[in-house]
């Protein structure tokens, strides 16, 4: 069986992962189920400054879900393995909806940042109502990236971006225009369009006009801060007149003469105590916007610290896993290397008779050994690598190493290693030899199989699926769309003996170099 996997292939298997079942996570028993609580609700907190509750809302409400579970379990006494059990679900969907979350983030960017301007605008406190409602249509959105469904239309983008850019400009007409519509509301009370109203008509101009203003100057503060005590001051007058006019009425000449001599000198402190106000204001706004520019500044570090702290993560349990396939194989049998962010096994002994492709009772034991292998590395992709000895001409080598790389490969299939979109094969025939061919034990050696096995990366995969968005489907990363491939290459990656192989050091090894019969 040929494998021609396209690029397109491995996008739609990244694209999908999030709707993948969510295996829990186990902790170690003797963790402290208290501490990991604490821990776990830190990075909840900082997810949902992410946004990653609205990103991937699914698997961010199932972790809430089994983190309160734990806290319930903890507060009635449970075992601690019970509470952990809680905390192992908690914790894989969280990495999940970490990991689902940049696809989500990275096809409708604009959405999410009118979401956080709605959201430094104090839209939660202002304009609750018409954030909910504008984050559960983002929800019902991004759910469609965890159910493997990642489309959304350039039309449904500009209605998420403007519910969110209506929930900011309302919060900030809230928060900067409600004393002057207050005030307008007063005097209306006051019947201020019988006996005011040219002031009123006066004051709500000028409350319209700031509402222009903040429409067209959202994040200029100083245009905002400006008209709004325009409309305040506007608001003020048109009370106090109606008053005065009122109370005139039922008053002398000689005592209206004195009301009003009192008024101006009350409007006269007043003005003052204003223009002390604004200076407090304008410097509370000040401190504000400071307070504001550091809590983002806060916000990205503790972005920067989580990410590294999610790598180091990755890199634990990567080692763990690469030490464990280091001691499953004899040093006959296979050599074990990590190469940058995979792991390969070179299967010495593939078990393969000369000129044949099926594999033996012996060759399967290793493979099995394999499979363990992907199975604790977390494995996403498998390239399967066939290698012949020089027996027979080279177009002969060439269709038996995609044979028996096929065959290795259709081995991982059939026992649910992973899907057959995530398994490629390829032949090399005998152009890699790691012995001469003019010996039986080198032919042998040469009759070999390597497995690359690639864990999945999150912060990877929204880059894969946006670079092969950008390709057509045949066309391999880093090529023209008229280059053809390879020769003797079918899938996405190159061979890891065509790279330097790391040694435990970090130091780069060469490969080994081609053996010539002479």
């Amino acid at each position: 069986m040929k494998r021609h996997l396209s690029i397109l292939a491995v996008s739609a298997l990244a694209l999908t992962a999030c709707s993948s079942s969510t295996k829990k996570f186990d902790y170690p028993p003797t963790t402290n189920a208290a501490a990991e609580i604490e821990n776990l609700e830190s990075e909840m907190k900082i997810a949902t400054t992410n946004q990653v509750n609205v990103l991937a809302p699914n698997s961010f409400a199932e972790a809430r879900e089994k983190l309160d579970d734990a806290k319930r379990d903890l507060a009635d006494r449970a075992k601690n393995e019970e509470v952990l059990e809680d905390l192992g679900y908690a914790r894989a969907h969280l990495d999940a909806a970490k990991a689902c979350a940049p696809r989500a983030e990275a096809a409708m960017p604009e959405v999410l940042k009118a979401r956080n301007d709605a959201l430094a605008a104090d839209g939660v406190r202002l304009r609750n109502a018409d954030l909910i409602d504008a984050d559960k249509a983002l929800k019902k959105t991004t759910e469609d990236f965890e159910s493997g469904s990642p489309t959304v239309s350039v039309e449904k983008r500009g209605e998420l971006q403007k519910m969110y850019m209506d929930v900011e400009v309302a919060a900030i007409k809230a928060d900067h225009l409600g004393q002057a519509k207050a005030l307008i509301d007063a005097a209306k009370k006051m019947d201020a369009k019988k006996y005011a109203a040219k002031s009123l008509n006066e004051a709500e101009a000028s409350y319209q006009a700031a509402e222009r203003t903040i429409e067209a100057n959202r994040h200029d503060s100083t245009k905002i801060a400006r008209a709004a005590d325009e409309a305040t001051i506007a608001a003020k007058h048109a009370v106090e007149i109606t008053r005065l006019a009122k109370g005139m009425k039922e008053q002398s000449p000689e005592e209206a003469a004195i009301a009003m001599d009192a008024k101006r000198n009350e409007a006269a402190h007043a003005q003052a105590e204003a223009e002390r106000n604004a200076d407090r204001l304008a410097a509370a706004r000040t401190s504000l916007q400071d307070a504001r520019s550091t809590i983002r500044d806060k916000n990205s570090e503790i972005s920067t610290i989580d990410a590294e702290k999610e790598k180091l993560e990755r890199d634990r349990r990567f080692n763990e896993a690469f030490a464990t396939a280091q001691h499953k194989f004899s040093s006959d049998e296979a050599e074990v290397y990590r190469q940058g962010d995979n792991l390969v096994v070179r299967l010495k002994k593939a078990g393969f008779p000369s000129g044949k492709a099926s594999l033996s009772d012996a060759s399967k034991e290793e493979l099995a050994k394999v499979k363990e292998v992907a199975a604790e590395l977390g494995a996403a992709k498998i390239l399967v690598e066939g290698h012949t000895d020089s027996v027979g001409g080279h177009a002969q080598n060439q269709a038996l190493s995609e044979k028996r790389a096929d065959a290795v490969a259709d081995y991982f299939v059939s026992e649910g290693v992973l899907s057959a979109n995530a398994v490629e094969a390829k032949g090399f025939g005998d152009s890699k030899p790691l012995a001469s061919n003019k010996t039986a034990a080198g032919r042998s050696l040469n009759r070999r199989v390597d497995v690359v096995i690639s864990p999945e990366r999150p912060d990877d995969v929204a880059a894969t699926s946006m670079s092969s968005a950008a390709r057509p489907a045949d066309q391999a990363p880093g090529t023209r769309p008229d280059a053809p491939p390879p020769a003797g290459k079918r899938g996405y990656g190159e061979s890891p003996a065509d790279r330097p192989l790391p040694l435990p050091g970090g130091k780069p090894m060469a490969p080994p170099p081609p053996m010539r019969d002479e």
